[in-house]
């Protein structure tokens, strides 16, 4: 709830300097351990995605899981892509991953190009 509130809030430069430093991705290794902690915690944050009263849609997903992992000291990199849509309309996403893993919005990235990332 506080990422959707963030995004509708705040402007983006504001949202986009809370999730992270702009530029390098995140390392490719991660440990065993932080590697099963990133997968429940990207279980978690999509389950929740899909019961909440709001809309959670990929943007809020990526920014409460990347929270989440910060506050655990796990790595991950946060990807923002765009792509033409119909009729010359452009479409967004925004995808997370823990090392090679991606903890959200995986199934759609296919087709975006990436237009920044955080770490």
């Amino acid at each position: 709830g506080v990422a959707r509130l963030a995004i509708l809030v705040f402007p983006f430069a504001w949202v986009a300097s809370h999730l992270g430093r702009s530029g390098p991705r995140a390392p490719q290794e991660v440990s065993a351990s932080q590697a099963a902690m990133a997968d429940r915690i990207g279980w978690a944050v999509r389950a929740a995605s899909r019961v909440s009263p709001w809309k959670s849609n990929c943007l809020p997903q990526a920014m409460t899981a990347r929270w989440l992992l910060r506050r655990r000291g796990i790595p991950c990199t946060l990807y923002l892509g765009v792509r033409r849509g119909l009729l010359a309309s452009m479409k967004a996403h925004a995808w997370l991953k823990c090392g090679s893993v991606c903890l959200t919005g995986g199934d759609e990235r296919a087709g975006f190009a990436v237009v920044a990332v955080f770490s």
